[in-house]
């Protein structure tokens, strides 16, 4: 099943160089989804609120992580210098 949904449009560029020039347009459309309403109820939710209370957390975490392996990796190749 795919996000997107496509939509044929058919349209005229008028001018003088109109028809030398060939173009190509990306064109972005809202269409209206059935789940967005549930979505956002779920998103008011209390239970979304702990899902994303638990998120932020572990983004904080995979943070610190990050960070304690630059420190590891850093402190490792000043260790082998030799002064």
């Amino acid at each position: 099943m795919s996000l997107y949904k496509i939509v044929k449009l058919s349209y005229r560029v008028e001018g003088p160089d109109a028809a030398k020039k060939a173009a190509a347009y990306d064109v972005e459309i809202e269409v209206d989804d059935p789940k967005k309403e549930a979505m956002r109820d779920f998103m008011m939710s209390p239970q979304s609120q702990s899902v994303r209370f638990l998120h932020m957390k572990l983004l904080s975490i995979v943070y610190i992580i990050q960070i304690s392996k630059i420190n590891h990796f850093l402190f490792t190749i000043h260790s082998n210098t030799v002064l």
